[in-house]
């Protein structure tokens, strides 16, 4: 497999840690890149929720990786993402005095996904960075078996996060290359990974398509 040199690992992805003011508009810089996605996380409280906001879903949508809840909306996190940086709002990303990590990736191109005649399922919406294997793919479920789906990466994908964003209590489908395509693993909940569970079509990623199963969690019709 080829390989991408990136020289400076700030222009593809970075981690910023900030104290939180609770003030509107709040602008941080010198990330090295507009993000396309934040994972963030209040490190001073226990209990907290992750939230994760990508620019697929607009900066109003957010996700919890701990939880296997559906989709939220919420003004307050993310005003926007900038050029070098992002701006957040005066919620529960910024919290006067308390410490937020921030992990945040660059996206890409968000049109002209490359398909085959196996490709089945069409994304509504997409992000694609081929320089550091970073995709965002949104799609309606169709809850047809072995239905395959373009990432666009133009390389085997290695990991990949599935997410219902609309159905309640949905957790996280996680497959990983390491762990082969029979099984899939979870981000919300601490069970063993599955050996036994054909979710993801029994498998393994080409340069085109991952595929899915017509499993409920993953690909139920009209979700």
């Amino acid at each position: 497999m080829a390989y991408t040199t990136i020289s400076n690992h700030k222009s593809q992805f970075a981690v910023n840690q900030h104290t939180g003011n609770a003030t509107d508009n709040t602008a941080i810089t010198g990330v090295g890149h507009q993000p396309s996605m934040i994972w963030s996380k209040n490190l001073t409280d226990n209990g907290t929720n992750h939230y994760l906001i990508d620019s697929v879903r607009g900066v109003t949508k957010e996700m919890n990786p701990n939880t296997a809840d559906a989709e939220g909306t919420d003004a307050t996190l993310i005003k926007s993402f900038d050029s070098d940086g992002y701006t957040l709002g005066a919620g529960s990303m910024n919290q006067s005095g308390k410490s937020h990590i921030n992990y945040l990736w660059k996206g890409g191109a968000t049109s002209g996904i490359t398909t085959n005649g196996t490709s089945m399922i069409t994304p509504s919406y997409y992000n694609i960075n081929q320089t550091n294997g970073f995709s965002i793919i949104k799609f309606a479920g169709t809850g047809v078996d072995n239905s395959y789906i373009p990432h666009g990466l133009g390389k085997k994908p290695k990991m990949i996060w599935l997410k219902s964003i609309t159905k309640a209590s949905e957790s996280w489908q996680v497959y990983a290359e390491g762990a082969g395509n029979q099984g899939r693993g979870w981000l919300d909940y601490g069970a063993t990974w599955s050996t036994s569970n054909g979710a993801w079509g029994s498998f393994t990623p080409d340069t085109v398509n991952f595929r899915i199963s017509n499993d409920s969690h993953m690909n139920a019709s009209g979700y």
